[in-house]
């Protein structure tokens, strides 16, 4: 990467996290068992607050990774970056923890404060910048500024400050664009993880569902996709059961579950199914609590692997088998039974073909 230089950033810059403030993440866990690291999102706003325009070629944030209380995450490669407008700006992630934001076209033109080209027909606050192709046409974007934002960031677990490095290819007016980025800093704070005081009567609202915004899926057809989902706070770890195992294909699969908040049955259920799902919560003072959340779903045409009924079963439509039917009773009959093979006595021989036998 290009050396920066002292040279001070031409655009302004504002920072905010979710949550606010941003917290550490909680603390590893002890052998054998998971936790879910403390997942935030950071939103920079990008702006011209200066007299003149500024064109700028790109912005770089580079993202302290690592272990020590200065560091903002152990694991830059989770990280969604995501920009707007995005019609005009692609991010570039360099490596893990850098990344780029980029104009689609050659340069972006942020117009100065004040300046009446920045004035829409719109509110009198919006700002617009201009962008400017490759085949020398204009574009004009109307925007309230660029907003670069990083979702599922994984905080590290140490509290401290972290300082985010801001790399901006930018220059006054027409002026040629310099060859190195002019710099700035940003401190993060990292608060120590609190994840307050759980109450293990406190649930996470397990339901199902057949398709977004729908109705919760109480009662479903054999084979329809199924999809669980629960209320998911930080520092909440989740473990899945049905069927008195735990769900999930794997432990990448299980890991998922334990620090999300859906999942997915593509294929569906084929017979009443109950849920469990188990949430742990750590406690401020370094323990934890565990609450349950139940949840059944019925299914209207099951598939048992066995059936046993102790008493009378009435069939009020057809009655197909498909493998042998053992009756070891009467059996009495007001309409045709029909079979592709035989009846059978006790010694495994057809008592009749095709004619009932005679005393």
């Amino acid at each position: 990467m290009t050396t920066p230089t002292e040279r001070a950033c031409l655009l302004s810059y504002a920072l905010t996290t979710a949550p606010a403030p941003l917290t550490a993440g909680p603390a590893g866990p002890a052998p054998g068992e998971q936790n879910e690291p403390a997942f935030a999102e950071l939103a920079l706003v990008v702006s011209n607050s200066g007299t003149e325009p500024v064109r700028c070629a790109r912005i770089a944030l580079v993202l302290p990774v690592g272990t020590l209380a200065q560091d903002l995450t152990e694991n830059g490669g989770s990280i969604a970056p995501a920009v707007e407008p995005a019609g005009a700006w692609t991010v570039v992630p360099v490596q893990s923890d850098v990344l780029v934001a980029v104009p689609k076209a050659d340069t972006a033109l942020f117009p100065a404060a004040g300046d009446t080209r920045a004035r829409g027909t719109g509110d009198a606050g919006s700002a617009r910048f201009e962008v400017t192709p490759r085949d020398g046409t204009t574009a004009v974007v109307t925007t309230d500024g660029l907003c670069l934002t990083l979702r599922d960031l994984m905080v590290s677990p140490r509290a401290g400050v972290a300082g985010i490095e801001i790399e901006e290819w930018s220059s006054p007016g027409d002026e040629a664009l310099p060859d190195t980025p002019a710099t700035l800093r940003l401190d993060v704070p990292k608060f120590p993880f609190r994840p307050g005081t759980p109450d293990p009567g406190t649930g996470r609202a397990l339901a199902a569902f057949t398709a977004q915004g729908g109705p919760p899926a109480t009662e479903v057809p054999a084979g329809t996709p199924v999809r669980l989902e629960w209320n998911h706070l930080r520092g909440d770890t989740h473990e899945l059961y049905a069927h008195g195992q735990r769900l999930g294909d794997g432990p990448e699969q299980q890991e998922q579950i334990a620090g999300g908040s859906a999942f997915d049955l593509p294929g569906g259920l084929t017979r009443d199914t109950a849920f469990a799902l188990k949430t742990v919560l750590p406690t401020p003072d370094g323990g934890s609590v565990a609450g349950w959340d139940h949840l059944t779903v019925c299914v209207t045409d099951q598939t048992l692997e066995t059936l046993t009924v102790e008493g009378d079963t009435a069939v009020g439509g057809d009655l197909v088998i498909g493998r042998d039917m053992r009756v070891t009773g009467d059996l009495d009959a007001t309409g045709d039974i029909a079979t592709d093979a035989h009846f059978l006595d006790p010694t495994g021989k057809p008592p009749w073909r095709g004619a009932p036998a005679t005393d």
